[in-house]
């Protein structure tokens, strides 16, 4: 009489093993699924094919988050080479905080990961032992930067509002010595605006120059140059920079500007030449002093329409796509306001952003 199947042990330990092993093999795959990779979980139960497994893991993993580019493999001839692109500094420090927990599963398999950082790429290389296995580099593509710097804040408060409102990133020159300079430039600051002041000096036409409480005028001794600097900065604290109000005198007179630009050295702050006229010596003196400085590239408001401003603005966005970054200067006034209101409302360029001049790139 033949044995039931049900009583023979071989067959039961046969489906326990297989009871066991299907346990063993769910259990890895919701280790796996901790991260929603099955390659990692393929990499711990196949060991003779885990650097394989694991180069997989990362790959998707990586390409979850940012484009990769694969540079070389295995395969043809050298270790694993890949490249990421970042769209900026914010999404940056995200994929760096990834693979520092991707990176702590990979110690569990004995590899050791050493990481570099530079200006704007993050360098990451795996080891397991002393020979490197994977190599990975991020970098953030150089964007064109754009300023847009607003003049002559501090008379009119409600406009100075608007502009403070304006959904992009503004730099706003503030006279220091009217009434309403310390209100506008606290404003600035809380409203995450960036801040210099407008500081007047001589203009070739005589009638330009009267009614200024502060002035930088040619012939005066860099005592006096020193003095009125220091007043400007303490009566608005937050300026990040200074530019000059008019100047197309004074920015033109080598030792006046010689002491003004010796005054700004040691004390934080960068310099704008408003360029107002194409003599001036400003900027080069500011630069020679290891000063950062910036020039004017377009006035935004030579005719007051709408349609000629948004043209400006868009001259402005041609000259940092050409030459790496623009400088644009505008005024307090209904017309610009709504210009930069539609533009950057709409404005959709990856390659462009538009920066604080503390954030620009300096060329001394």
């Amino acid at each position: 009489m033949r044995t039931p199947w049900f009583r023979k042990p071989v067959l039961w330990i046969i489906l326990f093993l297989l009871g066991w092993s299907l346990f063993l093999l769910w259990g890895e795959w919701k280790k796996g699924e901790e991260v929603s990779n099955r390659y990692l979980t393929l990499a711990k139960l196949y060991p003779q094919n885990e650097e394989k497994f694991l180069a997989l893991f990362l790959l998707e993993e990586i390409k979850k988050d940012a484009p990769l580019e694969v540079v070389n493999t295995p395969e043809e001839g050298g270790n694993w080479e890949v490249q990421v692109t970042l769209a900026n500094r914010e999404s940056r420090e995200k994929f760096s905080q990834k693979m520092l927990d991707l990176f702590q599963l990979l110690s569990s398999f004995g590899f050791v990961v050493k990481q570099e950082r530079e200006s704007e790429r993050d360098l990451y290389s795996i080891f397991r032992g002393v020979e490197p296995w994977f190599f990975l580099e991020t970098f953030i593509p150089r964007r064109a930067q754009v300023a847009l710097v607003i003049d002559d804040l501090g008379y009119n408060l409600e406009m100075a509002e608007r502009f403070l409102d304006l959904p992009v990133k503004l730099n706003v020159s503030i006279f220091p010595h009217l009434p309403l300079a310390k209100k506008i430039a606290s404003l600035a600051e809380a409203k995450g605006k960036e801040v210099l002041i407008h500081f007047p000096m001589e203009a070739e036409d005589e009638r330009e120059n009267s009614g200024e409480a502060i002035l930088l005028r040619v012939g005066e001794g860099e005592e006096e140059v020193r003095e009125k600097i220091e007043e400007a900065l303490r009566l608005i604290p937050q300026a990040k920079g200074i530019n000059n109000h008019k100047g197309s005198r004074a920015t033109c007179d080598y030792l006046l500007m010689s002491y003004f630009t010796e005054s700004l050295k040691g004390r934080g702050v960068y310099f704008l030449d408003s360029l107002t006229s194409s003599h001036s010596l400003a900027y080069r003196l500011a630069a020679q002093k290891g000063i950062p400085s910036f020039r004017r590239d377009v006035f935004l408001d030579g005719e007051l329409s709408v349609s000629y401003v948004i043209t400006q603005l868009q001259k402005t966005v041609e000259i940092a796509k050409k030459e790496g970054r623009a400088i644009a200067i505008g005024h307090p006034n209904e017309v610009t306001y709504q210009a930069i209101y539609q533009f950057v409302s709409n404005f959709s360029e990856p390659g462009v952003e538009f920066v604080f001049l503390s954030e620009m790139e300096v060329r001394n």
